[in-house]
């Protein structure tokens, strides 16, 4: 079984690897949390289509441990998570910094709830967090599964969420929400660049973070 499982991973790699080092490589799939295909995918791919052309991206969104496992896995190339992420298989670059904030109805009073994305979403458990070491775990629980959704609910009162604050600032329900700011240990969030250590160096996606 061991053999087998090592098989199939070198297959994976080497598919990679080869879709990757063609000249002019057809396709990239890039993974990326809900916040960060929002606010900067857009503006990075259209960047990488000036510089690469022919290069045809795939994208996927899901929460931080999904896109993990997705790159461990080689399902996709590539991924922008929430950090910080350690894995000894990843090559990991800090891409930016996000400032959480904590997000209220503006004109309502909210319910004692926590309006969250699903397991293994990075701001999830630092709102768990917060919850915990500041609120004594008061609140309870509603998912759900898009920034907007969120957003919505939190803005007729379901409850309060932590998100990034230029999320907040360019979602449609801005009028009707207020955010106050949070301590930096639960503020601060690096979002970072991740890849498989054993496929090639995307030097071209590396590139866009200096520009």
């Amino acid at each position: 079984l061991e053999y087998a499982e090592q098989i199939l991973q070198l297959e994976r790699q080497a598919g990679v690897a080869v879709r990757l080092s063609e000249k002019g490589a057809a396709e990239i799939k890039i993974g990326a949390m809900e916040s960060f295909t929002a606010t900067h995918l857009p503006q990075m791919l259209g960047a990488l289509r000036e510089s690469c052309p022919k290069l045809q991206p795939r994208v996927t969104a899901a929460t931080t441990a999904e896109l993990v496992r997705s790159v461990l896995d080689h399902h996709i190339d590539c991924a922008f998570v929430g950090g910080p992420v350690e894995h000894k298989d990843l090559i990991t670059l800090d891409v930016f910094q996000q400032e959480l904030v904590l997000v209220q109805p503006r004109n309502l009073e909210p319910s004692d709830n926590l309006v969250l994305f699903r397991e293994g979403c990075t701001y999830r458990n630092k709102a768990l967090q917060w919850s915990r070491d500041y609120q004594s775990n008061r609140y309870g629980l509603s998912e759900l599964g898009t920034l907007e959704g969120i957003l919505g609910c939190v803005a007729q009162g379901l409850g309060l969420t932590l998100m990034p604050r230029n999320v907040v600032e360019l979602s449609i329900y801005r009028d009707s929400l207020k955010f106050e700011s949070l301590p930096d240990e639960i503020a601060i969030v690096p979002t970072q660049f991740i890849q498989h250590r054993s496929t090639p160096r995307l030097k071209v996606i590396e590139g866009l973070f200096d520009s």
